[in-house]
């Protein structure tokens, strides 16, 4: 029983009768897929903001303003006044995971969110990121006391407690990136290989597999905003300052 989908760099590696050539293409897929995604988003992004103007004139102008406006709104719902600066790192996540993930329902392609080091990869840069932002808003010993709870408690607490929270808010902000990659290639992997056991089933699994079809659409979507919405939450978790 097939457990996945040809896709186009299986295609061509089988082309190939150098054996090197043939394992670097497999070995490498999914990187080829990320890559390609990348390339497409911006090819797609680049189109449409051409012959911009301040007063909207074309369909796909009014499309880049909703969204635009969409996600600044929801980042300054979640993370507080001046979330919409943080509007291009969540909007180019969110799209670039998407772009990805939709790559399952499209014939001879992979999506490379269902492989973990893709998703980890995104989830380490979405790391870096909270924590080059925390740094930068609430200064570096502001940081060490947000790490360290921001407590205000009697002397007796004051280095006991705050060392132990120190190393309890290092070890959640380590293990933040794991749990994001393991969800979202969980549930990529999982909708890919689901499609794929179906499909064996011909025209008598016909229903089914277009049911599933339309649910890993669907999905796409919701790991993507999933997945951003997270990382919004931990940078509002992150950088607000205690009122």
């Amino acid at each position: 029983m097939r457990l996945e989908f040809v896709n186009f760099v299986m295609i061509i590696s089988n082309l190939f009768s150098n054996e090197k050539i043939k394992t670097f293409l497999l070995n490498y897929e999914d990187t080829i897929f990320s890559i390609l995604a990348g390339i497409l988003l911006f090819f797609i992004l680049f189109c449409l903001s051409r012959n911009l103007s301040n007063i909207s004139k074309t369909f796909s102008q009014d499309i880049l303003e909703f969204f635009v406006s969409e996600i600044e709104d929801f980042l300054c719902t979640v993370i507080g006044k001046g979330g919409e600066k943080f509007m291009p790192f969540i909007a180019t996540l969110f799209l670039y995971i998407l772009v990805m993930n939709l790559f399952s329902v499209v014939p001879f392609f992979k999506a490379p969110t269902s492989n973990l080091s893709i998703t980890l990869g995104i989830a380490i840069c979405s790391f870096f990121y909270i924590q080059y932002t925390a740094i930068k808003e609430l200064g570096f010993l502001g940081f060490i006391h947000h790490l360290s709870g921001n407590l205000k408690v009697p002397l007796l607490y004051i280095v006991v407690l705050p060392i132990f929270l120190f190393f309890l808010h290092i070890l959640t902000e380590l293990i933040r990136p794991i749990t994001l990659a393991l969800r979202l290639r969980s549930n990529i992997w999982g909708d890919d290989m689901v499609l794929a056991i179906f499909s064996n089933f011909g025209l008598k699994g016909l229903f089914v597999f277009l049911l599933n079809y339309f649910m890993t659409f669907l999905s796409s979507f919701i790991q993507a905003t999933v997945f951003s919405i997270l990382n919004a939450v931990f940078i509002s978790m992150i950088t607000k300052k205690e009122e």
